[in-house]
């Protein structure tokens, strides 16, 4: 049986769009970067501190793949992961 997709629209807080990644909770959806540099959208299973580092395990949605990313490469709008990735950030 097919997993059934979640829309984004249906899960993005809009207030939160422009809110600070280091303040996301569990349960949150947000964009990241992975380590081949592909832009994902997925939930925020945990959160923790690493090395002095936050870091978010979260579950990407197409492929329902687990991810360990830097909340660095995080946010909660599209366009800011887009300008991290460029290196505006």
């Amino acid at each position: 049986m097919a997993k059934k997709r979640i829309a984004k629209k249906d899960v993005m807080d809009k207030s939160r769009l422009l809110d600070d990644i280091k303040t996301a909770k569990p349960g949150e959806y947000c964009y990241f970067i992975d380590r081949s540099k592909k832009i994902w959208w997925g939930l925020i299973e945990k959160v923790y501190e690493e090395s002095d580092q936050l870091i978010f395990q979260i579950l990407e949605e197409r492929e329902t793949k687990y991810h360990t990313v830097s909340a660095d490469n995080c946010a909660f709008s599209e366009k800011l992961v887009k300008e991290i990735k460029g290196g505006k950030w």
